[in-house]
């Protein structure tokens, strides 16, 4: 996806960037998780996360399948 998202002279710059805000997002994740599970207990991290993949979930069926815009 990020080849097909960035220009090819850029492609290099673009998986960079990617990766870049990957690692950012896993730290900051991996962070508050630790604090949660610490402070909270472990029934409230493993919650947190089912609750966040259920919102995922119902946002991804929420998007128009390319299917639909394949027809167009």
């Amino acid at each position: 996806m990020v080849a097909d998202a960035t220009p090819a002279d850029y492609r290099g710059t673009g998986f960079g960037v990617f990766s870049l805000i990957s690692g950012l997002a896993l730290l900051v994740a991996s962070t508050v998780a630790g604090l949660m599970w610490d402070r909270i207990g472990s029934p409230a991290t493993f919650a947190t996360g089912a609750a966040l993949s259920l919102v995922t979930l119902l946002a991804v069926a929420m998007l128009p399948s390319q299917a639909a815009d394949a027809k167009r």
